[in-house]
C-alpha cells in the first residue's frame, strides 16, 4: 500500500511539475529535465529539451546539465564546442561544477583537439577555491606525476590533504601511500601513513583495507595486532582484493 501510494505522489508531482515548466519556470524546467533523465521510463531527448529552455532563461544548473549532455553524447549527438560553449557560461556564473568540466576537457584527447594541461590547471585551481573537492584531487594528481607542471610532491600532498579532510577516499589512500613508502620531498612517515590508511579503510577503499591489514600485521605506526589485521583481511577479501584473501588461507594453513 506504501508503494503505491509513493507512486501515486510521484505521479502527481511529476504532473505538478510539468505544468509549472510549462507555464515558463526556468528552476521547474530543469527539476522536470532531471527527473525525466532519471526518471524509471529514462527519456533523455526530452530531457535536454527541457534543460535547453531553462539555460535558455539563465538557468545555471542547466547550462552545466546541457554541457555534459553535449561532451558524453549519450542521449543527443556528441558535440564539443556546444559542451565548451554551456560550461563557460556557466563557469562565467560562478558556476564551480562548470570550472571542473572545463579542467578535464582541457585535458581530454576526446574532448579537445590539443590538451593543454595548463588551462587544466587554471581551471581546476578555480574550482578547487570554491571547495570542489574532485579538482582537488585533480591539482594532486597533475603535480605528482607532472602532467604539464613540474612534478612537485609536496604540492601534492598539500592539495591532496585538502581532498581527504573534505572526506576524499582516494586521497586519503594516495597520502597514505606516499607516507608508507617515501618519496623526494616526502619523507616515510609512519604515524601519518597509518592514519590515512585506516581512514581510507574505514571509508570503504578495498586496496586501503588489505594495507592497513598489513600494517596492523607488522605494527607500522599502529600497535600490533594479529586479530584486527584478520578482520580487515576478510573485508577485503569480501570486496573481492585477492591478495587479502590469500594471505587469509595462508594463515589459516600455518595454523
Amino acid at each position: 500500500a506504501h508503494l503505491a501510494f509513493q507512486e501515486h505522489e510521484d505521479a502527481a508531482g511529476m504532473v505538478w511539475l510539468r505544468k509549472t515548466a510549462e507555464r515558463g519556470f526556468a528552476d521547474a524546467q530543469y527539476a522536470l529535465g532531471n527527473r525525466l533523465k532519471a526518471g524509471v521510463d529514462e527519456d533523455g531527448l526530452e530531457a535536454v529539451t527541457w534543460w535547453s529552455r531553462a539555460a535558455d532563461q539563465g538557468q545555471v544548473p542547466a547550462m552545466v546539465a546541457l554541457g555534459t549532455a553535449y561532451a558524453s553524447g549519450s542521449v543527443i549527438e556528441k558535440n564539443f564546442e556546444k559542451a565548451t560553449s554551456w560550461w563557460e557560461k556557466a563557469a562565467s556564473l560562478g558556476n564551480m561544477d562548470a570550472k571542473f568540466f572545463l579542467g578535464v576537457s582541457a585535458m581530454d584527447s576526446q574532448l579537445c583537439e590539443s590538451p593543454d594541461p595548463q588551462k587544466a590547471l587554471n581551471w581546476f585551481q578555480k574550482a578547487a577555491a570554491q571547495g570542489s573537492v574532485p579538482a582537488m584531487f585533480n591539482i594532486a594528481l597533475m603535480y605528482a606525476s607532472a602532467q604539464g607542471v613540474e612534478q612537485d610532491l609536496p604540492t601534492a600532498v598539500r592539495w591532496w590533504t585538502m581532498a581527504a579532510e573534505a572526506g576524499d577516499t582516494e586521497s586519503m589512500y594516495n597520502l597514505a601511500v606516499l607516507h608508507a613508502n617515501g618519496e623526494e620531498g616526502v619523507p616515510v612517515n609512519d604515524a601519518i601513513a597509518s592514519r590515512w590508511m585506516r581512514q581510507a579503510a574505514e571509508s570503504g577503499h578495498a586496496e586501503a583495507m588489505h594495507n592497513w591489514a598489513v600494517m596492523l600485521a607488522n605494527g607500522t605506526g599502529v600497535e600490533q595486532s594479529d586479530e584486527e589485521a584478520r578482520r580487515w583481511l576478510r573485508k577485503a577479501a569480501a570486496l573481492g582484493v585477492h591478495e587479502s584473501q590469500q594471505a587469509l588461507d595462508e594463515d589459516e594453513n600455518d595454523r
